[in-house]
């Protein structure tokens, strides 16, 4: 049998939250997805049936995090959809497109996902210097929440490409 004393602690349960910049975005909905998503090439070499054991290389690498948020506040209307202009009057903010094509630096944010374990474990899946990337598609129905799913995808950073656009914490509080 494969179940050890340490096998409660290292299972997770739960969709966790979402965090920007350290502050919590709010509800979320469905599955929190975090993948890590490499391009790897491998020599196709003369005389070998496949893939050759240390001839693999990572070609790019990124992270993504999918998360569906049905808390519209007007904070998260403007992370979901980078360069737009926002415009207030009163209590009132209209998102509109900006019309610049090159995203701006401070639309660039570190997004975390933080799902707590047993015993003041607590897992923390971070993508650095995301950018919501893709359509974000608002959907209204009579039987649901209108909560559009979005992808943020980590960068690496200009200046210092050793600092890598995603982490995989495990803490123990108090550590």
């Amino acid at each position: 049998m494969g179940v050890t004393a340490d096998t409660p602690a290292n299972i997770v349960i739960g969709a966790g939250d979402v965090y920007v910049d350290g502050a919590i975005v709010g509800a979320t909905m469905e599955n929190n997805v975090f993948r890590v998503v490499r391009e790897m090439f491998q020599p196709d070499l003369n005389g070998v049936p496949g893939p050759l054991e240390g001839t693999d290389y990572i070609q790019s690498e990124t992270v993504e995090l999918e998360v569906t948020i049905p808390e519209l506040s007007a904070d998260v209307l403007e992370l979901l959809i980078p360069n737009s202009d926002v415009q207030t009057s009163g209590g009132d903010k209209i998102i509109k497109s900006s019309g610049v094509r090159r995203i701006a630096s401070d639309a660039y944010h570190d997004w975390e996902l933080r799902v707590p374990g047993l015993d003041n474990v607590e897992f923390r899946f971070r993508a650095n210097r995301a950018l919501v990337t893709g359509n974000v598609e608002f959907e209204a129905a009579d039987d649901g929440a209108l909560a559009p799913r979005v992808t943020v995808q980590g960068r690496w950073e200009a200046g210092n490409t050793t600092s890598s656009p995603w982490e995989i914490l495990r803490l123990l509080a108090g550590s």
